[in-house]
């Protein structure tokens, strides 16, 4: 068991599709994967940050769904991360707003 003195953790989940299916994960057990490690976090006292790695690139009914399932698990906030760049202002004011009535959100600019 790892021990540290820090007091939070930052879960990155696969979330785009093409990363998903380079490793043959389904979406099913992405999830699960991800909830296991929110849980474990949580379990361990930790505050936890969900974040969807490539989520510009995701489904974003995916996204939304695993992170409403890790907020219903622990998950205290979530990060929408551009992994490749392909934000526009556009499509901040398309993916963001309803991503963020879930729960606090980061978007962290490269």
């Amino acid at each position: 068991m790892l021990r540290t003195a820090g007091d939070s953790i930052h879960l990155l989940s696969r979330s785009a599709t093409c990363i998903c299916k380079e490793d043959a994960q389904t979406r099913e057990v992405v999830v699960a994967m991800a909830m296991d490690a929110v849980e474990h976090a949580k379990s361990r006292g930790l505050i936890v940050e969900l974040s969807g790695e490539d989520a510009s690139r995701a489904d974003q009914d995916f996204l939304r769904s695993l992170f409403s399932i890790g907020i219903e698990h622990g998950a205290d906030r979530l990060c929408f991360c551009d992994t490749v760049g392909l934000l526009t202002p556009e499509k901040v004011a398309k993916f963001i707003p309803p991503l963020a009535k879930i729960a606090p959100l980061s978007i962290p600019l490269p």
